[in-house]
């Protein structure tokens, strides 16, 4: 029996059939949830980050497919706190040598994995055949991106960076989900239950903000303090 057979028959088995159960259901959707909220108020995005790199670990080897990494990357878009905004060079948490070690390390074993995945359940050609019929909306939403700063003063090469970053996750991501997921198999009510909990988290995250940032002042609101 070769490594990929052996893959298959544990994905079959009650117990990883149940967990995949999970990991594509709502309550997954309202663990991600909880997890961000906890990462944005309480600079705890290292939790955050190794709880998903683990599932994303375990999926590529072991799940239905990679349906999970949709909300994931959404989650963690809006997970960082105040104290670890990424522009924030004296205390962010991504300009320290350990944990940039630690994205790259479990960045690159997903990849790996992600690509033997690949290779032996789906075949290259035939993700790449893929039929995608919102390519052209998400090729105008990256001209979106890019066309977004044109006439500002201060739109420069660090925002083109931005702007590329961009492009390649929500490429990636698209590429991924649409080359890898049986859209029949997924609830229809799945997106409706990710825009419900990204909804109130982003909700609660405003209302942290309101309660720490100073924005209310003598019964006045200070916009410019209105920020994560």
């Amino acid at each position: 029996m070769t490594l990929s057979e052996k893959l298959q028959e544990i994905r079959q088995s009650d117990v990883i059939v149940r967990i995949n159960g999970f990991i594509n259901s709502k309550y997954m959707l309202a663990l991600l949830a909880i997890f961000t909220l906890l990462s944005n108020v309480f600079s705890l995005e290292l939790w955050l980050y190794a709880f998903v790199g683990a599932v994303g670990l375990y999926i590529c080897l072991f799940g239905k497919d990679m349906l999970f990494l949709a909300p994931a990357f959404i989650f963690m878009y809006i997970s960082p706190s105040k104290k670890n905004n990424p522009f924030n060079w004296d205390t962010a948490i991504y300009h320290q040598l350990g944990v940039q070690l630690f994205f790259i390390i479990t960045i690159s074993v997903f990849v790996l994995l992600f690509v033997f995945r690949i290779a032996t359940d789906y075949g290259f050609m035939s993700v790449l055949r893929k039929k995608r019929k919102l390519s052209l909306g998400l090729l105008l939403l990256t001209a979106a991106f890019f066309l977004g700063g044109l006439g500002y003063s201060q739109y420069d090469p660090q925002n083109i960076v931005y702007c590329a970053v961009l492009f390649v996750c929500f490429f990636l991501l698209y590429f991924i989900l649409t080359g890898t997921v049986q859209w029949r198999d997924v609830s229809k009510n799945y997106w409706a239950w990710l825009g419900l909990f990204v909804g109130f988290t982003v909700v609660l995250q405003l209302v942290n903000v309101y309660l720490v940032n100073d924005v209310l002042r003598d019964g006045e609101i200070f916009r410019g303090n209105i920020y994560t």
